[in-house]
């Protein structure tokens, strides 16, 4: 009796040992690492939410698909190739150019691949679980952003995986002759490829490829909304949807005159023949990344409509009267979001008048409201009602109107 007793002692011993091991390497902060089939290994790190300081798992900068650069500028992205040893996730992988990113690099970092960014970020509280994931798609006017720009602190306070994919920006990713050499709408594929790396690997970080939400914020809110209506897109993708501070049938988010932009940036490079698309397009593929910046810095981008590749096969209205799936639709917008318009609409009015005191709150609404190009006039008069209170609309108060200004802008 006393031999079983001392084995039973040992055995329950070695259970406490190991229980303990185990609770420690959870909560360790040892780098994780995780195998992602077919692709190679990745070592991440650990960090802390905001509020409730829970330990949350972070991997950054996992490249989903080879870099857009040479022959494959402005083409469709393809699958990155798998890679020996491990892959160093510790930190968030390069942003897609932009001016303002570019001209803070040294010379060193000038000569690597500037447009190898298409990576995303995936952070998670449970490497073994089957947590519901979001797939956040930032926004930026289709001109600026990344992965970086979007920490995930606030989020994992939730029983999520969040997934941040980067995608091309600006004229490398807008630019289009809506030809096989530059098809349109590339960045809508980068993320079509990264949903799809999601659902073969989500897995591996704790996620429920059966259960993806896609979250858009203003342009991304428009990508979204070419995400869920686009014909490509396959259905088990993502289940929900949350768009908020912008839409897809926003007049903002469509270019109608995508080729005339393409031989407006070919003749600024000084290049030959900008009639001739394909000679356009030869000219745009072959020149520096920093000097096709630097002759965009005026220009805006958006998606197209007859894209090659069929994302956008129509107009977004017309694809919505057509819309059989049924999938949750949460919209709204983010507060304050309408400052950065704001912003520059006040600039235009402080140097045409000297003052906006000069304005009645009334004028400046009407001023803000016009934008929007409601062509029934409908819309105006609701927004004017619902968001500005009667007794202030013939007084300059302007700042009793601030939060209406931003919420129509």
């Amino acid at each position: 009796m006393k031999q079983l007793l001392g084995v039973l002692a040992t055995v329950v011993t070695l259970v406490i040992v190991v229980a303990l091991v185990t609770s420690k390497s959870i909560t360790a902060d040892s780098p994780p690492r995780v195998t992602i089939p077919g692709q190679g290994a990745v070592l991440g790190s650990v960090a802390e939410t905001l509020w409730t300081k829970q330990k949350f798992y972070s991997f950054r900068g996992i490249p989903y698909a080879e870099s857009p650069s040479g022959e494959l500028r402005f083409k469709p992205p393809v699958n990155r190739r798998p890679w020996q040893g491990t892959y160093d996730a510790r930190n968030f992988g390069k942003r897609c150019p932009v001016i303002t990113s570019v001209g803070k690099l040294n010379a060193n970092q000038l000569q690597e691949d500037l447009e190898d960014c298409l990576n995303l970020s995936v952070y998670s509280k449970n490497l073994a679980a089957k947590q519901p994931v979001m797939f956040y798609i930032y926004g930026g006017g289709f001109t600026n952003g990344s992965a970086s720009d979007h920490p995930p602190h606030h989020l994992l306070e939730k029983e999520i995986v969040l997934v941040v994919a980067q995608y091309r920006v600006g004229a490398l990713g807008w630019l289009t002759t809506l030809t096989d050499d530059m098809p349109g709408n590339a960045p809508v594929l980068d993320l079509l490829l990264a949903l799809a790396w999601v659902q073969k690997h989500i897995h591996a970080f704790g996620g429920d490829p059966t259960r993806v939400t896609i979250v858009g914020q203003s342009a991304g809110a428009a990508m979204s909304g070419a995400l869920l209506l686009s014909p490509q897109t396959p259905e088990h993708y993502f289940k929900r949807s949350i768009v908020q501070s912008g839409a897809i049938t926003a007049p903002w988010a469509i270019n109608r005159t995508p080729y005339a932009q393409v031989q407006r940036i070919c003749e600024a490079l000084q290049c030959a023949k900008c009639e001739d698309k394909r000679e356009a397009y030869n000219c745009l593929r072959q020149v520096d990344v920093l000097q096709l910046l630097r002759v965009t810095t005026e220009e805006s981008f958006s998606p197209v409509i007859g894209d090659v590749q069929g994302v956008l096969p129509a107009e977004p209205q017309t694809l919505l009267r057509k819309f059989k799936r049924t999938v949750p639709l949460m919209t709204g917008f983010t507060k304050h979001d309408g400052t950065f318009v704001l912003a520059t609409l006040y600039d235009i009015l402080l140097a045409k008048y000297g003052s906006i005191a000069k304005l009645t709150v009334r004028h400046l609404a009407n001023t803000l409201i016009d934008l929007g190009k409601d062509r029934t006039c409908l819309s105006n008069n609701l927004l004017l009602r619902m968001l500005f209170r009667p007794e202030i609309l013939d007084t300059n108060n302007h700042t009793a109107a601030w939060p209406a200004y931003i919420d129509v802008s």
